[in-house]
């Protein structure tokens, strides 16, 4: 009976023991699946994608935030009255009031505009219909926490104009005018204008020399010396213009023009109503029209017409996660946001540190039969190698020498010949020697880096 009773309570303690060990694993099991949905809610997808991370009060916050403003951009997108798409971006976890703070860096001093003199522009009778800069301006960029939009405008007016004029697309530094231009307050706000004076009064040299650090710093050490070395190789002569808010039936005629004969321009307008765009053209938004109540600066890349309903093509600097990969449309005609009130603009006039000869080249022949030449020049200070970019015969030929006069050499004989002389600064030449080999006294064999790097510094 005692083995029985024995065997009978083992029996009932495997089955309790199951019984829990069941539950338990049950209990296990949808514990799991709470987690995966909870992993699977937006707003962990939209952090992940926008690489944020909150402390666990935070998080609740910034979750309620994120759910309040997407129901915001719903009831938007369903309005079949507006003309363009709302959609999340890094900002669909910000309050109104934390956005317009972020915006309100950018500062719009008062200012003598000098008059428009429309004798320099495009007439109206001969506008293109279609203008698009984006093939001669750098890409979108970044600006991040930084207040420094007056920065990144600056650069695409002064990289566009070069570009147009020169020929070169320079990927020009904006850390440099956060850094340097003392009459702005780098990351806390600045003005368009005082950016393009200083690229004017200083040069400017490339990211690649000093790369944008999204924060205040010192205009000194390493990058400091470096631009200055090379300051003169980039951009020296540019002339700012500044237009004031013109008569409102002349004003688009005259942003067009302008846009049509300088490449892109810098424009100021208030942005608190854009934290929500995706794409499409914004033919009304909730902002001020009023030039004083502008915040943020951006830039004008081109204009056109999308159906019935013409332009304005917007470069921004929020980067290419932001509306149409950073770019945004306003309707062309409406002043939307202030964007019609005033344009910055420069005029590129030459690319100071390029010592160019054409034709006067001492030595120089332009007779057949021969397979060199000579070309003399005055040295450059500090450059310790050159150069040498010649036409011939149509064709393109480029030299690396440190000796003056030089002895260049080609196979074959040649007629027509066209030469210029860049000066490569020591400092610079590291970037560029490593990637450079020669074949044969007739050509120079370049990676197509090096090539990209020799074209954007020195011709």
């Amino acid at each position: 009976m005692k083995i029985y009773l024995l065997s009978f309570l083992l029996i009932l303690a495997f089955v309790f023991s199951a019984k829990i060990t069941l539950k338990e694993g049950e209990s296990t099991k949808l514990t799991k699946t709470k987690k995966q949905l909870f992993l699977e809610h937006p707003f962990d997808s939209y952090i992940e994608k926008f690489n944020k991370n909150y402390e666990p009060k935070e998080y609740k916050a910034r979750k309620d935030i994120y759910i309040k403003n997407l129901e915001r951009i719903k009831k938007h997108n369903e309005d079949e009255t507006q003309t363009w798409k709302a959609g999340e971006n890094q900002f669909t976890d910000w309050t109104k009031e934390e956005f317009h703070a972020y915006l309100t860096k950018f500062t719009m001093p008062e200012l003598e505009f000098t008059p428009l003199d429309r004798s320099k522009l495009q007439p109206l009778t001969a506008l293109p219909v279609t203008v698009d800069w984006r093939d001669n301006i750098t890409s979108v960029k970044d600006q991040g926490s930084c207040g420094g939009c007056w920065s990144f405008s600056a650069v695409a007016v002064a990289e566009s104009a070069f570009k147009i004029h020169e020929d070169i697309l320079m990927d020009l530094s904006q850390q440099q005018l956060i850094s340097c231009q003392t009459s702005c307050s780098g990351c806390n706000g600045g003005v368009t204008s005082y950016g393009l004076n200083y690229i004017k009064d200083n040069g400017a040299c490339g990211d690649y020399l000093w790369g944008y650090a999204a924060q205040d710093q010192d205009c000194s050490g390493t990058s400091k010396t470096n631009c200055e070395s090379n300051a003169n190789v980039f951009v020296t002569d540019i002339n700012t213009t500044y237009i004031y808010t013109l008569p409102e039936n002349e004003r688009v005629d005259a942003l067009m023009q302008i846009v049509a004969t300088y490449g892109s321009v810098g424009v100021a307008i208030d942005a608190d109503s854009l934290s929500d765009y995706d794409d499409g053209i914004a033919t009304w938004m909730s902002c001020s029209s009023v030039y004083a109540d502008a915040n943020h600066a951006v830039t004008i890349v081109g204009y056109g017409t999308d159906g019935t309903t013409p332009f304005w093509r917007v470069k921004n600097s929020w980067g290419t996660g932001w509306g149409e990969n950073g770019f945004f449309r306003f309707a062309r005609g409406s002043n939307i946001c202030g964007i019609e009130n005033i344009a910055y603009f420069v005029e590129a006039t030459s690319n100071g540190g390029l010592t160019k000869f054409t034709g006067a080249v001492t030595g120089l022949s332009v007779e057949s039969a021969h397979d060199e030449f000579t070309l003399d020049w005055d040295s450059y200070p500090g450059a310790q190698r050159y150069f040498v970019k010649a036409i011939i015969d149509g064709e393109l030929f480029l030299w690396e020498t440190s000796k003056i006069p030089a002895t260049i050499l080609v196979a074959g004989s040649y007629g027509d010949t066209t030469c210029w002389v860049g000066p490569i600064l020591d400092s610079q030449y590291g970037a560029l020697g490593e990637n450079i080999t020669f074949n044969s006294a007739h050509s120079l064999v370049l990676s197509f880096f090096a090539f990209l790097l020799i074209l954007f510094n020195f011709f």
